[in-house]
């Protein structure tokens, strides 16, 4: 059996691979030269034997066999109900991917592709859609399979809604794309999620996978467990609450920017018109570039903190166990 230590091996390696875990099905398509390299690669820092590694690795693509093998039936859905005095939706997404995209339109159109492993459940699997009280709910149905409460299958959704209709998702597993909508909030167990062309201000709260924002109008508060996140083209102020791990990448941003705390990974801001706030950084490089105000550093654990083109005040409250690099502060410096 496959002790702890060779296991967590195996899983760092997938992820510098580009998996997300090492159950995906995409594990299938590495060839058994490539379970060799990766053995290999195992090895030249903790020697193990090399049997055990290519075994570890085949049970991993049986893992990701029998998830592939839970879509053995599908069906379509499709839906549609008229918004009419409504002002908010409510969307209920479980397993599946969930894409939500906003057009000129007085009606919310839903297409939702059924994947299970059982037949008995393929017309158990349903969306509800319905108005009450000025809002209207959107939910994904998935009943109890003989794996728990959603090893019977999924639902990929392709939602169309209003552009200017209040959203509030709520998600459980698979990647999330929403373009060109009002969302105001989500929350989301696990999958990636990609925003663009937002017309609302937004919180996220996500425990993995990574964020991606690409053009939005309003704030944008974040709070994420673990995943790298990026944001592109904001007109408005960033709060990021906490990041537990993975990279944040900041750039072109309107207003201001405030990360409160950070466990691990490297942060890199630029273009920020406002003022731009760290308050704990507990490890990883910060790399801070073109700022129209100033900038406020409190604590810093280890890593390299580079700061430069500054129209304001530049500040380092406790300095870390990394280098400090300081260019072209137009106002006062304190701290490097």
């Amino acid at each position: 059996m496959l002790d702890v230590l060779t296991f967590a091996l195996l899983n760092q390696q997938f992820i510098h691979q580009g998996l997300n875990h090492p159950s995906e099905a995409r594990v299938k398509a590495l060839s058994l030269t490539n379970f060799e390299r990766v053995a290999m690669s195992l090895n030249s820092s903790f020697p193990m034997p090399r049997l055990t590694v290519l075994a570890g690795l085949w049970l991993l693509t049986l893992g990701a066999a029998e998830v592939s093998a839970d879509c053995n039936f599908t069906r379509t859905i499709e839906t549609q109900l008229a918004v009419g005095s409504a002002s908010s939706l409510v969307i209920n997404a479980l397993a599946g991917q969930l894409q939500v995209t906003g057009k000129q339109t007085d009606e919310i159109r839903v297409v939702g592709k059924v994947c299970v492993a059982e037949e008995e459940h393929l017309d158990l699997v349903r969306i509800d859609l319905q108005a009450e009280d000025g809002s209207i709910s959107l939910s994904a149905v998935i009943p109890n399979g003989r794996n728990g409460p959603y090893g019977s299958g999924s639902i990929d959704l392709r939602v169309t809604v209003p552009e200017g209709l209040l959203t509030r998702i709520s998600d459980t597993s698979g990647d999330m794309v929403v373009d060109n909508a009002s969302v105001e909030h989500i929350q989301d167990s696990s999958g990636d999620i990609e925003v663009s062309d937002i017309r609302s201000s937004l919180a996220i709260e996500d425990s993995s996978g990574d964020i991606d924002i690409r053009g939005m109008s309003g704030k944008l508060t974040l709070g994420d467990s673990s995943g790298d996140i990026d944001v592109v083209d904001l007109q408005g102020d960033l709060l990021i609450k906490h990041d537990s791990s993975g990279d944040i990448d900041i750039s072109r941003v309107t207003g201001d920017v405030e990360i409160e705390q950070d466990s691990s990974g490297n942060i890199d801001i630029a273009d920020v018109d406002g003022q731009v706030i760290i308050g704990i950084d507990s490890a990883g490089d910060i790399d801070i570039n073109k700022v129209g105000k100033s900038v406020t550093i409190g604590n810093d654990g280890s890593g390299t903190v580079k700061v430069s083109d500054v129209k304001g005040d530049l500040s380092l409250a406790n300095k870390g166990e990394g280098r400090t690099v300081a260019r072209n502060i137009s106002g006062k410096t304190k701290g490097f």
